[in-house]
């Protein structure tokens, strides 16, 4: 079986006060992220690359 590890985070924007609550999920050798409704946002090989493609998903 996989490696399944899942944590919760709250993050906080400075830039409009933006408040967003994500989860993070370690499955297989990746991270996934989803948002507080469960639904899939993105993707990465590692937490940093996820959180940055979470960052370009929020700015746009």
């Amino acid at each position: 079986m996989g490696q399944r590890f899942f944590y919760t985070v709250l993050r906080m924007r400075q830039k409009g006060a933006l408040t967003m609550s994500y989860e993070i999920r370690y499955i297989h050798g990746h991270v996934e992220i989803y948002d507080q409704t469960g639904r899939f946002c993105c993707s990465g090989d590692t937490e940093g690359e996820a959180l940055a493609e979470l960052e370009e998903l929020s700015a746009a």
